[in-house]
């Protein structure tokens, strides 16, 4: 039997129904599980509740507190998850807010999804990298 690979956990912070149901179904047949918050302040508790989240797509406007500030809380909370920031339109001043939060990539939708999967690719390996080695030396120090 073949072992699965174990699922990537990804949290989608958006309102837009269609474009939340365009991303699970370009992304769904992959090995992902979602999480799912509609307003900044979800956003944040889901960060908090679940520390295993690999990975956040949030958009700019979302309701109760925005994109930016949203990610600008999960990133006091956790430094290393990628984050990846949606906008509709890209001001200069929105992508300097966004460089300096921390956001890995602020993406103009309606975002190509093959273009959103490879970015999304390029960026899951970092924390799960870092969690291996975490393990590993965790592992060592027991033996």
């Amino acid at each position: 039997m073949m072992a699965q690979h174990p699922e990537h956990i990804l949290l989608i912070a958006m309102t837009d129904a269609i474009s939340i149901n365009e991303l699970v179904t370009s992304l769904g047949q992959k090995n992902y599980r979602f999480l799912f918050a509609g307003m900044g302040e979800e956003a944040i508790c889901m960060c908090k509740l679940h520390p295993e989240i690999e990975l956040v797509i949030a958009d700019i406007d979302l309701p109760g507190i925005n994109g930016i500030e949203t990610i600008r809380r999960i990133r006091q909370l956790d430094t290393l998850v990628p984050v990846i920031l949606l906008a509709t339109y890209i001001m200069l001043e929105t992508m300097r807010l966004a460089q300096n939060i921390g956001c890995n990539e602020i993406l103009q939708t309606p975002v190509d999804q093959k273009t959103l999967e490879a970015i999304i690719l390029k960026y899951l390996p970092v924390k799960n990298t870092f969690n291996q080695q975490a393990t590993q030396m965790n592992h060592h120090n027991y033996n």
